[in-house]
């Protein structure tokens, strides 16, 4: 499993030393490059994912793969904020964002179950 991980960081790192290379052999910003191309990299298991499964017909597993890269994603930036700069709570934000959270997620349960 270490030899994995060994590769796969340097893999990760030839694979923006090569993003960054292809900015400047393009005359495209940096930023461009590493928001679209890196982006797709790092978004590469979840679109071989629903491809896959589309093609098999397993619809569900591409979209539910799709909400939990991004609610995976969404928690560790926001513990990640959280361990810099705490966030303060305030109770305005319980009363107005509990009930949509609510109705998004009894949403998601009626549309994906089978």
């Amino acid at each position: 499993m270490l030899v994995g991980f060994l590769i796969l960081f340097k893999s990760a790192d030839e694979f923006v030393i090569g993003a960054i290379a292809s900015a400047k052999n393009m005359s495209v910003s940096p930023i461009i490059i590493g928001l679209m191309i890196v982006a797709l990299g790092t978004s590469a298991p979840e679109i071989f994912v629903a491809i896959t499964s589309s093609l098999q017909g397993e619809t569900h597993l591409s979209v539910s793969n799709a909400i939990g890269s991004n609610i995976t994603n969404i928690g560790t930036m926001r513990c990640i904020t959280v361990l810099i700069t705490p966030l303060r709570f305030r109770i305005e934000l319980l009363r107005e964002d509990m009930p949509v959270l609510i109705f998004l997620t009894v949403c998601c349960r009626i549309t994906f179950v089978d």
